[in-house]
């Protein structure tokens, strides 16, 4: 586990608390949730601790610092507000009427990127039109910001219409219902749930809800994302779920009925689990699942056929499989159609899901948020992957979501992959011209050394790398034939 890093955010209001209020969204080509609508803000950097030692740094608003946080923090937030959109607090071009400190969150353990935030109120004596005028947003960080209600950023994410973390989801729905001078301040951020009997879940996209058991994935995966589509009560969906072992069953088992009565829903908790590819960390206990909730299952016929090899004639006994080709009507999105994707590559019978108004798309596989996806020898093929990640990359989906990691937005997470593999395939092409070796006769051990050991990968990872190696090798082949 990652030990969270301090750092700051800024919630901007227009003229008083009642006002409205500044939000981002992050660039998509971003590591740490791309895509994403939040506050502008960042990590306290070494250097602010030594810039924040006196207090005479602040100027005039040293009257806002308070003991409920750091000097360096406060700093931070200064500076973070100052790079990213060009407002300068220290300068007379903006009144700052009250500053304080209004949430506080914690990125939970299962994240890669983990950081202890603090979220700074401001409220400056401006029109918001006028503050956005004088914003100048950091290109690097920042693709789009609005000034808005409370309440109209929330009827964007109950819309689909936005993607965001779990403290900025319950920043907006607290200011959306009070005033923040009416809320007994600083509000708890953090997402909350008993490790003892629960999986965490997030709803990063309204009626997409991700719950995430551990699954016997490959690192530094742990966990493999069980979507659950719950809003029509005659279609509820859950999407892989795959629980490492029965504990983790029992787990993901009492979090279904714990969304379904805290979101007040009628009818049954599953009608169908959908399964995208055969491995193991996307099925496992599926059928187990499935018999207890009377739950149909749907998936490929190529998929359904390569379950059946490895876990035997009995596996689906007493359930009705529903087999789903490229093109198929799968459900209802907020009124619009999602079809379903053949999307082979890293598993030949794998299928995605694709909201027609190209609000998102589900990859499964196709990529991850974090580590690297393997395309092995045997059931992979890497020509197929690159013409699957081509698909979606020219789809152009508002947002993507993986089967590990958080979802993002745009496609720009898919486009470094499509061409990382591309030079990946480049490098090993060299190494073939450069000793006069025939693919056919290429040493993938002698290749790995030359290419993936010199740039640091593990040993442990290693297998892996091999398996993607072949796959390289097996598309140059058939290109050449």
């Amino acid at each position: 586990m990652s030990q969270p890093k301090p750092a700051v955010a800024a919630v901007i209001f227009s003229q008083s608390w009642s006002g409205e209020i500044l939000t981002i969204t992050r660039h998509p080509h971003l590591k740490a949730f791309p895509g994403h609508t939040a506050f502008p803000g960042g990590k306290v950097d070494d250097q602010d601790y030594k810039q924040a030692e006196s207090h005479d740094s602040f100027g005039d608003l040293k009257r806002f610092l308070s003991s409920e946080f750091s000097n360096a923090s406060f700093f931070t937030l200064l500076r973070e507000l100052n790079e990213e959109l060009g407002i300068d607090l220290y300068s007379k071009d903006f009144s700052v009427l009250d500053l304080k400190l209004i949430g506080k969150a914690t990125t939970p353990a299962f994240n890669p990127f983990r950081f202890e935030t603090l979220f700074f109120g401001i409220v400056l004596d401006e029109e918001s039109t006028r503050i956005l005028d004088r914003v100048q947003a950091c290109k690097g960080e920042i693709y789009d910001y609005s000034f808005k209600t409370p309440r109209s950023h929330l009827e964007d994410y109950l819309n689909g219409d936005l993607l965001c973390v779990s403290p900025t989801l319950k920043l907006l729905e607290s200011l959306a219902h009070k005033c923040a001078s009416q809320i007994p301040l600083p509000l708890d951020l953090n997402l909350h749930y008993d490790e003892s009997k629960e999986v965490p879940f997030l709803e990063t996209l309204h009626g997409l809800l991700q719950l995430m058991p551990l699954s016997n994935t490959l690192p530094p995966a742990a966990r493999t994302n069980a979507f659950y589509f719950y809003e029509d009560p005659k279609r509820r969906v859950l999407i892989d779920p795959s629980p490492r072992d029965y504990e983790e069953l029992e787990k993901l088992k009492f979090t279904l009925s714990r969304i379904h009565s805290d979101k007040k829903l009628d009818g049954p908790l599953v009608h169908e689990v959908f399964i995208s590819h055969h491995h193991g960390d996307h099925y496992e206990y599926s059928h187990i699942l499935a018999r207890e909730l009377n739950a149909s299952m749907g998936m490929s016929q190529r998929t359904f056929d390569l379950i059946k090899m490895a876990e035997g004639e009995q596996f689906f006994d007493g359930i009705n499989v529903i087999f789903y080709k490229d093109g198929d009507s799968f459900i209802n999105y907020k009124s619009t159609e999602v079809k379903v994707w053949h999307t082979p590559g890293h598993a030949s019978g794998q299928i995605s899901l694709a909201c027609v108004d190209k609000n998102w798309v589900f990859a499964g596989d196709l990529f991850q948020t974090m580590g690297s996806v393997v395309i092995d020898s045997h059931d992979g093929n890497m020509k197929s992957y690159l013409q699957s990640l081509l698909r979606v990359i020219e789809f152009s989906p508002k947002f993507c979501f993986p089967s590990h990691g958080l979802g993002v937005g745009g496609t720009k997470v898919l486009e470094r992959i499509y061409q990382h593999r591309l030079e990946r395939e480049q490098q090993v092409l060299d190494y073939l011209n450069h000793n006069n070796i025939s693919p056919v006769d290429a040493d993938v051990d002698a290749i790995f050394e030359a290419i993936y050991a010199r740039e640091g990968l593990k040993e442990k990872l290693r297998p892996f790398a091999l398996e993607t190696i072949k796959s390289h090798l097996k598309k140059i082949i058939d290109q050449a034939d």
